[in-house]
């Protein structure tokens, strides 16, 4: 059975704010991921390099308005990461996606963004670790950036090297 997921559609003129807020809210974001009490991961680390691949990622949909998980250039998921010089295992393909979750959603709350990632089932298992796969990406990243219709936020997860 194939889960559909609904991404609303973005249209229309868009104000991408400053970086205001997005740092605390990506820490928000990151603390409120790490200390929910289904976390399967032992432990999760922000790393810089995924962190920066992850607000590309969040500004690049909001600029662009697009939610998808290759860009309208045609950067995966993957190519994304390789593209900060992060290195993923050699199984993972650069033109897939073994390490992102992402979400436009209208109030820009964290609470509602995770509920976004949380009821869709893929999402959820990958933020949550539920599966070993995603359990050992323990380096993650978190992207945030808020326009004047939706919040587009970002999760990247891969092994810590």
């Amino acid at each position: 059975m194939v889960e559909k997921i609904f991404i609303p559609s973005v249209h229309g003129e868009q104000n991408i704010s400053g970086q205001g807020n997005s740092d605390l809210e990506r820490q928000k974001l990151f603390l409120l991921i790490k200390n929910h009490p289904e976390q399967c991961r032992s432990s999760m680390i922000r790393n810089k390099l995924l962190d920066e691949a992850a607000q590309y990622k969040a500004t690049d949909m909001a600029a662009k308005k697009y939610v998808a998980h290759t860009s309208p250039d045609g950067v995966s998921a993957n190519q994304n990461i390789l593209n900060f010089g992060y290195l993923l295992p050699s199984n993972y393909s650069k033109d897939s996606n073994n390490c992102e979750s992402l979400v436009a959603e209208a109030s820009g709350r964290s609470e509602k963004i995770l509920n976004a990632w949380y009821t869709s089932e893929s999402h959820k298992v990958h933020v949550l670790g539920l599966i070993n796969f995603y359990r050992e990406q323990e380096c993650v990243g978190i992207g945030y950036v808020k326009t004047d219709r939706y919040t587009y936020a970002v999760f990247l997860s891969a092994p810590c090297y």
